[in-house]
């Protein structure tokens, strides 16, 4: 509706354009909208963010990397370009860099960016540091809400599935919406062979 009020406003844009690649795996469609609004803007830290999201969705690194440098250039401040430059490092086995990338987004008082590293720490075989991360997680769980997501992104990366889908049941049953992500999501690869995957994806709520 926003968009057919206002076709030329990019945020609008890219958030579809999220949706589109990210949720329902429409990556074609969301490419071309990402990229109609960086025609319209391309000096916005959020919706270069959004593209970057958009290209890691649909498995393309390099892109997403590039979107990461945008943002650099932009906002030296920005945690965006360390976060999806660690995604898509991540993606293509550069482990070492990806975690490199992904420490410098962790805010420890609030756990930010902690459930992205212990994934990283894990699939680099480091589970004493993802370990440690699970600990720092569970010591905050204790003080604030830590989305179950977060919880079964670590286990994913250490290879433990069914603790990884103890906390996705979790997540399902206390509605973390990002299992909206669990059509396109890299970082659930290792799980998408388990027939409690296309289970939770049915329950979810996406199409068969």
């Amino acid at each position: 509706k926003a968009i057919e009020l206002d076709p030329n406003e990019p945020k609008s844009l890219t958030i579809y354009a999220v949706f589109l690649a990210r949720t329902l795996g429409r990556f074609d469609e969301g490419i071309a909208m990402a990229n109609r609004a960086l025609q319209l803007d391309s000096l916005s830290v959020d919706i270069h963010s959004h593209v970057a999201a958009v290209f890691y969705s649909a498995r393309q690194p390099d892109r997403a990397a590039e979107e990461a440098n945008k943002i650099d250039e932009l906002d030296r401040n920005s945690f965006f370009g360390h976060r999806y430059r660690g995604l898509a490092y991540l993606f293509k086995g550069q482990n070492e860099q990806a975690i490199a990338e992904l420490q410098k987004t962790v805010d420890p008082q609030s756990g930010f960016g902690l459930d992205l590293l212990g994934c990283a720490y894990g699939v680099a075989g480091r589970k004493s540091e993802a370990l440690k991360t699970l600990a720092e997680l569970q010591a905050l769980a204790g003080r604030k809400y830590i989305p179950p997501h977060s919880f079964a992104y670590i286990y994913a990366g250490l290879g433990d599935k069914e603790r990884a889908f103890e906390w996705l049941e979790k997540g399902y049953t206390e509605r973390d919406d990002t299992l909206t992500k669990l059509k396109t999501d890299p970082l659930f690869d290792s799980l998408r062979s388990d027939p409690r995957y296309p289970d939770l994806m049915r329950r979810v709520g996406f199409p068969q």
